[in-house]
């Protein structure tokens, strides 16, 4: 090892360099996000949470993540082109440029890992104007209720539901979501 180091140029001693601690770092980082222990919007490069904005200003661009991706590509680029017998200008060149093309790949899988975020939160106000079927008899009076198998927000759910025109609805009745009151459905036969 010390022998293979002792005959590299000093151009490739440094982009060596800058390869090893980027690719540990890439590395740790990436495990670190795929683990937990990394918030995606730390660095702000994620984007999507409260107080995001679409309009980023160039400042927004410079993370670590991102400085981590583009040291890697322009390291590793950079080795490829002097081992091939590039000029260090090429390899410099060659290295920005590759290294500008990994931030832009990073941003993009990041971008679209962040639209993966889902809040989860079942909001009763999402069911009205969706249709459902009662699974369980839902009495005349608003006193009492039955049940509604409902399909919203990508679930299904069998939730409380009372009748709009106090009119009894039978079990396997079609029903739409006019209301909500409280945590009851009100609904109305189709």
């Amino acid at each position: 090892m010390e022998a293979w180091w002792a005959e590299l140029t000093t151009t490739l001693k440094v982009f060596w360099g800058i390869a090893i601690f980027s690719t540990v770092f890439f590395l740790l980082q990436t495990v670190m996000t795929f683990v937990g222990l990394s918030d995606m919007d730390a660095d702000g490069d994620a984007g999507g949470g409260e107080g995001s904005h679409d309009a980023h200003s160039i400042a927004d661009y410079f993370t670590v993540r991102n400085l981590v991706s583009f040291f890697l590509g322009f390291s590793w680029c950079g080795i490829v082109l002097i081992e091939g017998g590039s000029s260090l200008g090429v390899a410099i060149g060659g290295g920005t440029l590759m290294g500008l093309v990994l931030v832009a790949i990073t941003l993009g899988i990041l971008k679209i890992l962040a639209s993966l975020k889902s809040d989860g939160t079942l909001s009763l106000d999402n069911a009205i104007g969706h249709e459902g079927l009662v699974t369980i008899t839902i009495p005349a009076d608003k006193h009492h209720y039955g049940k509604v198998g409902i399909s919203f927000q990508n679930r299904y759910r069998e939730l409380e539901g009372i009748s709009k025109d106090q009119q009894e609805l039978i079990k396997g009745t079609r029903v739409k979501v006019v209301a909500i009151s409280g945590s009851q459905l009100v609904v109305k036969p189709i």
